[in-house]
């Protein structure tokens, strides 16, 4: 299952980490996370087939990601991508700008999504059913996948949950030594990297996919700090399922 998780304001210096995995079929053109020309600047993934990008953060301190639900909706003959409403969230100036927005978005023109937007200050979740539905979250920890609207429900999420509150008490020491993102990338990639299926027989039950069908897995993984030290996002990306590809810094990003 596509897997996003965040830590809202769980670590002192660290209001938000993320921990995502990102499932789709290997044929799809994609790029790394890089800079783009927008204002404000974005580091973000790209979708080279719709444009596009599935997680990303801003120079205004937001982060959003988005996640495609199972579930199939009647979104039309020429459905936009769900990628672009990610990138419309990271084109908003904050993230009260990027919440208001939502409502004047037509829920039919996208197939089954969950979306996510954050920043050190809030969050929240929306997800189409006959509208738009917008949800705010509470400091904690989050958890997302297909399979589910929200983090309340969705029985599949159960394992997830789990190992990532596990991961989260390993965290919060590591992120107060010096050299501590590179322990906590470490932390997350094992459970980004994990193969026990949530549900018995579905391969693509697993945080890290891996099924019959070549074409479709785990493609890459990402996790991303916001440091209220230095005012920056911190990218790692690792272009590939993360229980065999090393995590990179993928770039930096001041937040003004």
């Amino acid at each position: 299952m596509c897997t996003l998780a965040l830590y809202l304001r769980q670590f002192e210096n660290y209001p938000l980490v993320i921990a995502a995995n990102r499932d789709e079929h290997f044929s799809r053109a994609t790029a790394a996370p890089q800079i783009w020309p927008k204002i404000p600047k974005i580091v973000a993934g790209k979708d080279l087939v719709a444009g596009g990008t599935w997680l990303g953060v801003n120079a205004r301190g937001i982060a959003a990601g988005i996640v495609n639900r199972r579930l199939q909706l009647d979104a039309g003959t020429t459905p936009r991508s769900r990628g672009l409403l990610c990138l419309d969230m990271l084109e908003a100036a904050s993230l009260a700008d990027a919440q208001a927005a939502l409502p004047y978005e037509d829920a039919g023109r996208y197939q089954a999504f969950l979306l996510l937007a954050a920043s050190a200050d809030g969050a929240f979740a929306a997800y189409n059913a006959t509208d738009i539905e917008c949800r705010p979250l509470a400091p904690g920890l989050h958890v997302f996948g297909n399979t589910s609207f929200t983090g309340e429900d969705g029985k599949k999420l159960d394992r997830a949950r789990e190992i990532f509150a596990a991961a989260g008490d390993a965290l919060a020491p590591s992120l107060v030594q010096p050299g501590g993102l590179d322990a906590a990338v470490d932390i997350l990639r094992g459970v980004l990297g994990d193969h026990t299926p949530i549900e018995t027989g579905d391969a693509k039950g697993a945080l890290c996919v891996h099924t019959p069908d070549a074409d479709y897995g785990t493609v890459s993984s990402s996790i991303i700090f916001l440091s209220t030290i230095d005012r920056k996002f911190y990218f790692y990306h690792a272009p590939g399922p993360p229980c065999r590809t090393d995590f990179q810094s993928a770039a930096s990003l001041e937040i003004s």
